[in-house]
């Protein structure tokens, strides 16, 4: 379910962001989301949550975005 990955990413980005690696730098997570439709192959999954990546870096990185089948 899109809507669970994305609140798992969240989390992930939050928990990441949160975190002290001890090495006085920040560290962020960007996360894409694709989900399987029917008739999907792999690559186009690959390729939807790549597309995905793109639209959280693009807004400003440390965040999760989904991706809709074309």
């Amino acid at each position: 379910d899109v809507r669970q990955a994305l609140a798992l990413a969240e989390r992930l980005c939050h928990g990441v962001r949160e975190h002290d690696f001890g090495t006085g730098g920040r560290h962020t997570v960007s996360a894409g989301i694709a989900t399987l439709g029917a008739g999907m192959s792999q690559d186009g999954l690959v390729s939807l949550a790549d597309q995905a990546l793109y639209q959280a870096k693009s807004a400003g990185r440390d965040c999760a975005r989904t991706a809709s089948e074309p």
